[in-house]
């Protein structure tokens, strides 16, 4: 039997989960270390995942928005243009500091100013249903705020709803409804999305499967480098190769996802020059971010 590796980055210490993931290269800047761990406070497996999946996303994506937001804000005041007016970013930047002080009802009612007609609204609403299901364990009012955000086509919305109808959260738990919505933010390309819709037909249609691995790991998603990996070694909705196997452990391993005893695996039944060949394979694909990555590259 397969054994399958979950992208939530969690591990259980003394009963309670942890969340850990390396910090993504562009935003190493901002922090003193290489790797993000904290608490995710909670016992139950289920909660954990969501948490993680959530909190990861919703920081990652904030901190980027922040850092344009900083840079329209500095061309505004170079071209001496008024920036103490009611602006949706500044509103937006109102909610995050209220946010970030953890105040989130008044984070709430401040993101609920921006109206469905401002750009940056699709966000907002993700944050206030994030905030809802997450800070306020409100998930059916979470879930309603981040289907608002999906109509404003806010990408990371799909794959969000797609994770709570997968847990039964804020909904009944649908795995169709789930597929939907995975699928959704899998073809606006958002790999967490390709990753969880492949995940959620690797039983029923394995080859479909695997390209939406494939798609997900072209683009540096570890999880899906991983079940490439997987796919490859026993055969699993492709063609068994080592080679590539080994190359997409070595890759998923360089990326935060623990790979490390499948690349011992697969070195006891490799030849030196295969292993050799594998890792070649790796270094162009990396050097070419991802557009070499086959051997008939």
């Amino acid at each position: 039997m397969l054994t399958t590796k979950s992208n939530s980055y969690t591990f259980q210490k003394s009963g309670i989960w942890y969340f850990s993931r390396r910090i993504p290269q562009d935003l190493k800047r901002h922090y003193r270390t290489c790797r993000i761990t904290y608490s995710l406070r909670t016992k139950s497996i289920r909660d954990a995942r969501m948490r993680a999946a959530s909190d990861a996303i919703f920081k990652m994506w904030l901190l980027r928005l922040m850092r344009l937001l900083c840079l329209a804000m500095i061309l505004v005041h170079i071209s001496n243009k008024a920036i103490a007016q009611n602006t949706p970013a500044t509103i937006y930047n109102k909610g995050s500091a209220a946010y970030g002080a953890g105040d989130y009802d008044n984070a709430i009612s401040i993101w609920k100013q921006l109206s469905d007609e401002h750009d940056i609204s699709g966000l907002a609403f993700f944050n206030i249903g994030n905030t809802y299901g997450i800070k306020k364990n409100d998930p059916k009012a979470g879930m309603d705020w981040l289907k608002k955000a999906a109509e404003q086509n806010y990408i990371p919305a799909f794959n969000q709803l797609g994770l709570m109808y997968s847990i039964g959260r804020g909904a009944e738990e649908d795995d169709a409804e789930a597929r939907i919505w995975y699928e959704k933010g899998a073809l606006a390309g958002d790999p967490e999305a390709q990753y969880n819709l492949a995940s959620n037909l690797r039983e029923e249609l394995p080859s479909k499967a695997f390209h939406w691995y494939e798609t997900a790991a072209l683009q540096g998603h570890a999880g899906s480098q991983f079940m490439l990996g997987l796919g490859y070694e026993f055969g699993v909705g492709t063609l068994q190769n080592y080679t590539l196997a080994h190359m997409w452990y070595n890759l998923a391993n360089a990326n935060g996802e623990d790979a490390a005893s499948s690349l011992g695996r697969l070195q006891k039944v490799m030849t030196p020059s295969a292993i050799e060949s594998a890792q070649v394979m790796a270094s162009r694909c990396v050097k070419s971010q991802y557009a070499k990555c086959s051997p008939l590259d």
